[in-house]
């Protein structure tokens, strides 16, 4: 709920709102194009789904998913077939915005931050789906750059205002 002096504000002078709300909404349309379209898979079905596409080099039916790696919600896989041994592409399932900075993992620590929750809520979740969460330490690291982030926008958004 927003305060009685936010309130006259925002009823006294329309014009500051309205510009804030044109903002805000092109800054959401941005960021949205910008977010990966994430979903939960079983890995299983996934591997099930390839044993029907053919290998473009030998032309069999034996194509298969091997997980190399995996980080909280982002795994580094392989597309191998086992007849010709041949490795169609490695990659990894979220993008990468640094070394070890796995977007999926931030969009879940955002998530979670949305919602009033934090680590436990995010390790729960993951026991639930039989996945293993990033550290908290990642999660420490993820939560600070929310927390500048937001900081920065809010900052940003009085300094307009006023």
């Amino acid at each position: 709920m927003k305060s009685d002096g936010v309130k006259r504000m925002l009823i006294e002078n329309p014009i500051v709102s309205n510009a804030r709300l044109e903002k805000l909404n092109a800054v959401v349309k941005k960021d949205m194009s910008a977010v990966g379209n994430y979903i939960l898979v079983d890995f299983n079905q996934v591997n099930n789904l390839l044993q029907s596409a053919k290998c473009q080099y030998c032309k069999k039916q034996t194509l298969k998913l091997d997980l190399l790696a995996t980080l909280g919600f982002s795994d580094h896989l392989r597309l191998l077939c086992s007849n010709c041994d041949e490795t169609k592409t490695i990659v990894n399932t979220s993008l990468k915005s640094g070394a070890t900075s796995h977007d999926v993992n931030f969009t879940v620590t955002q998530a979670c931050s949305h919602i009033g929750k934090g680590y436990s809520a995010i390790e729960k979740f993951c026991m639930v789906m039989n996945i293993d969460p990033f550290s908290s330490t990642t999660y420490g690291k993820y939560a600070r750059r929310l927390y500048n982030a937001y900081t920065l926008a809010s900052e940003n958004i009085f300094v307009e205002i006023y």
